[in-house]
């Protein structure tokens, strides 16, 4: 029994993961076969379709460094304060890890993606 419940613990953290993975997958399939029906019913009424190959790369919010650099700084903040309030200053760490790799996003942003902006002022298609 004492083997068991880790190996739960485990398996239904990697499950969870999997199944969140291949239904986020299978929407964003979904939402390219919808926009992709629509360009289609567009250009067969003779509706100009503005180009969309700057937002095929997922130049989205979500895919820009600096978002994901702000939002892993807080993040790891967040589970480092709650990590040394709760349990004890050495596991306080991790939040850091988290934090430092939204640092390098930010720093990745600021060499290379800040410079390649477009004219929107936002993310670019990296």
């Amino acid at each position: 029994m004492e083997t068991l419940i880790p190996l739960l613990a485990i398996g239904g953290g990697l499950a969870t993961a999997i199944i969140i993975t291949c239904t986020a997958l299978f929407f964003d399939h979904k939402k390219q076969v919808m926009r992709n029906l629509e360009r289609m019913a567009a250009i067969e009424k003779g509706i100009p379709v503005p180009d969309l190959s700057r937002d095929e790369g997922g130049a989205g919010p979500c895919r820009n460094s600096l978002y994901r650099g702000i939002k892993h700084i807080f993040i790891g903040a967040g589970l480092a304060l709650a990590l040394y309030v709760t349990i004890d200053e050495k596991w306080a760490v991790w939040g850091a890890f988290i934090a430092i790799i939204g640092l390098g996003n930010l720093v990745y942003w600021i060499f290379v993606e800040r410079n390649q902006s477009g004219p929107r002022g936002g993310a670019s298609g990296i």
